[in-house]
Order: structure tokens, then C-alpha cells, then sequence
């Protein structure tokens, strides 16, 4: 429903979009793997990072600083969108859309900390939800990679 319209920000024709909550205070090895895996296929994977901070205050800085933070730090070059909110009442859309299966026709997902995981193909369809402890060279995310 509202994904098309959400979409066409960041559609850039891969085989595969992942989209990525980050937060400021993660662990490095996370971010680590976050740009190994997006430098490694960037040519099928589009990685877009989401800001929030409804975790223990992790995320307070505004959109530019938690951008330039990112970059500085963790070398991060993949899209950074706004900061959201991606749990309580007031959600952004996109995650509602994420997260209900009334809403993306696949699967019900819990965000639960920072840097979950949500796989989308092409055409914007849900594949698959991974929770934070997924790390993104797992064997359950590289499989839709191959």
C-alpha cells in the first residue's frame, strides 16, 4: 500500500534492499560488518541505515550529526535517511509497513534493539526480518544474496 509511494526514495533497482536501523553507540565490529557487506555487494544490495532513537537515548543528534558521525567513525557511505521512530505511537509508516503483516502481506516483525534487519527485493516485496543479533554475514542473510 504505502510502500510504493515510500519506494521510490530509495530505489535504486537492486536484487536485494536491505533496510537497517543503526545507532551511535554500537558496537564497531557491527559497523564493521555493515560496510564489508555493503562494499562486497553493492551491486545487488542497496543498505539504507535508519536513525532512531528509541532505544536508551542512542540516537539524540540531529539528521547532519548523526550523518557525519557515521562517516567519520564507521566510514559508513551507504544512505542514511531521517531519524525515525520505529516503535511506539509514533511510528514512522515505513516500519509500520515492515512490521505488520496486515501491511506487507508477508510477515509480523518486532523491532526490538537497534540494527534490525529488513530485506526487501526489487519490486519492494518483504523476504525476510532478522533481529539485531543476526549479524550481516550471517549464513540466514547471505543466502538471499546468492
Amino acid at each position: 500500500k504505502q510502500m510504493a509511494s515510500m519506494r521510490k526514495t530509495i530505489d535504486l533497482q537492486p536484487k536485494i534492499k536491505a533496510i537497517q536501523e543503526k545507532h551511535k553507540n554500537n558496537k564497531e565490529k557491527a559497523n564493521a560488518a555493515v560496510m564489508e557487506l555493503y562494499k562486497e555487494h553493492k551491486d545487488k544490495l542497496v543498505i539504507v541505515g535508519f536513525p532512531a532513537n528509541n532505544f536508551g537515548g542512542q540516537e539524540p543528534g540531529t539528521n547532519e550529526e548523526i550523518k557525519e558521525f557515521c562517516k567519520v567513525r564507521f566510514g559508513v557511505s551507504f544512505p542514511l535517511a531521517a531519524k525515525v521512530d520505529v516503535v511506539g505511537d509514533n511510528t514512522d509508516p515505513l516500519f509500520k509497513w515492515l512490521t505488520q503483516k496486515e501491511e506487507n502481506g508477508v510477515l509480523d516483525a518486532t523491532v526490538k534493539w537497534n540494527f534490525t534487519k529488513f530485506l526487501l527485493d526489487e519490486n519492494g516485496k518483504m523476504l525476510a526480518s532478522f533481529p539485531s543479533k543476526v549479524t550481516p554475514d550471517s549464513e540466514e542473510i547471505m543466502a538471499y544474496l546468492k
